[in-house]
């Protein structure tokens, strides 16, 4: 009697339409974990691994099998082994290695890995970029991709003489060290000097010194410092007693601090006076050059492969759509004007909060206003599926603000329709408005003088800016 397989726990289907520059990186993690799934299950028989390779793979792949045309004689061939080679053969293509090594130096850590875990996703890179030292590719991108200021002196101070086992073991005691100062924070109980900055006296004044000290007396009066993170005295930040553990900033967007004692840069306070004034006509948003000339960039004149936006503030009357983008979904406003897809800082905080599946690389490009020579000030870029379907670019800014859909992804998405209104018939307007074509018609020969107060000055209208997407032809003629 055959004994009956427990086939609790199936691996996932393999999704053969996802981005085709990494199907066979995904294929290679895909056949590990089925080794795995049936290694666990102790099925050794060829055939019933041959069966529950195709079964779990999925529809799309079968197809794929049956369109290679392998014939598999379970006699005298293993039929998994065939089986597994001609899956092998067609997804597992020749990568582009100049490509592949862009992508590897591209990798920074990010703020919410270690060092190990940083250097482990670089040696899963480095298996497609056939580097001759691999070792050595690892150490340089390392030292270069790490987010520690500190960390990355102590690994150039090694220089040649450490290799990567070297900086690794640098990383872990530095990092434990950290975070051993961290639990070992304490109350401090001795006098603190404080610099308070004083304007500068006018010329002839006895002094020159701008900066002065001047004691703080903690001991004499007994008070104890102020915790930075809801500025309360009577305990550190450390404390479990603080109110602002667990409690997200409204400024920052992080865990732990006030709004009110946040070191991170300020947003602008949204009043009558120092509101950026936005100015919407219709559907298309637009951002004063004044609001762009705020933000740290600097100011350049627009090439030809740089991209355009129409605003980034919110307007809860805008017509939005729910996108799924990374697995996360993302309300995004509808306009014709973005050529390219631009999210607001606030709504990619909330993105990371929710695991978006993406990379974030540096920017490529710069991003302007309609209408301005400054730039906006750009976090980054990256890539994400939209929909579970195709993969798209997403640029990500500093201001806050919602996130603008382009005309090529809202096109794609069919949430944006172009129609055109045909004008009717001479004989059908002139039959539905007889009213307009009788009487005397234009009058010849007539001279017609135009009212004009004096007491108003003439002003001269401006030339109507050219769009961007004219001035090569403009220039041309």
């Amino acid at each position: 009697m055959a004994s009956r397989l427990n086939l609790t726990g199936l691996p996932k289907t393999f999704d053969v339409h996802g981005d085709p520059s990494t199907i066979g990186e995904r294929w290679k993690k895909y056949i590990r974990g089925f080794q795995l799934y049936i290694d666990g299950r102790a099925i050794i028989k060829s055939f019933q691994k041959y069966s529950l390779l195709l079964s779990c793979a999925g529809e799309d792949v079968q197809d794929i099998f049956e369109t290679l045309g392998m014939a598999v004689n379970q006699e005298t061939e293993d039929p998994f082994a065939v089986t597994l080679g001609a899956l092998n053969s067609y997804f597992l293509l020749k990568s582009n290695v100049t490509y592949e090594r862009h992508l590897f130096r591209q990798i920074t850590q990010a703020s919410n890995e270690t060092v190990e875990q940083y250097c482990t996703q670089l040696r899963s890179k480095s298996k497609t970029c056939d580097f001759q030292d691999v070792a050595g590719a690892i150490k340089d991108q390392l030292v270069e991709g790490v987010r520690s200021t500190t960390l990355r002196r102590k690994f150039l101070e090694k220089g040649d003489s450490a290799n990567l086992a070297d900086l690794l073991h640098l990383a872990r005691v530095h990092e434990q060290a950290q975070q051993q100062a961290l639990n070992m924070g304490g109350p401090s109980t001795e006098s603190v000097h404080k610099l308070v900055a004083r304007s500068r006296p006018p010329a002839g004044a006895g002094t020159t010194s701008t900066l002065r000290p001047k004691v703080h007396q903690q001991a004499a009066t007994g008070s104890t410092s102020s915790c930075y993170r809801c500025g309360k005295q009577g305990h550190l930040s450390n404390s479990p007693n603080c109110p602002a553990r667990g409690k997200t900033c409204s400024n920052c967007h992080k865990t732990n601090p006030f709004a009110a004692v946040c070191r991170a840069k300020q947003r602008p306070q949204m009043n009558t006076k120092q509101k950026p004034q936005f100015k919407r006509k219709g559907k298309v948003y637009a951002i004063n050059d004044a609001d762009v000339g705020k933000l740290n960039v600097h100011v350049s004149e627009p090439q030809s492969d740089d991209e355009f936006v129409f605003g980034m503030t919110d307007n809860h009357k805008a017509e939005k759509v729910s996108v799924m983008i990374g697995g996360v979904n993302v309300p995004m406003i509808i306009d014709s004007g973005p050529s390219v897809n631009v999210i607001g800082r606030d709504v990619w905080e909330a993105m990371k909060q929710n695991g978006v599946k993406c990379t974030m690389m540096k920017a490529d490009k710069k991003i302007y206003a309609n209408g301005s020579n400054t730039p906006l000030d750009l976090i980054g870029k990256f890539f994400a599926d939209v929909n579970n379907q195709s993969q798209y670019e997403f640029y990500v800014t500093s201001i806050f603000g919602p996130a603008l859909m382009s005309k090529s992804l809202a096109l794609d998405l069919g949430v944006l329709h172009f129609a055109i209104n045909h004008i009717s018939l001479k004989h059908q307007i002139e039959h539905e408005y007889p009213k307009c074509f009788e009487g005397v018609g234009k009058l010849n020969n007539l001279s017609l003088k135009l009212k004009i107060d004096p007491e108003i000055d003439p002003k001269t209208q401006k030339m109507y800016r050219i769009p961007f997407s004219l001035r090569e032809k403009v220039k041309s003629k």
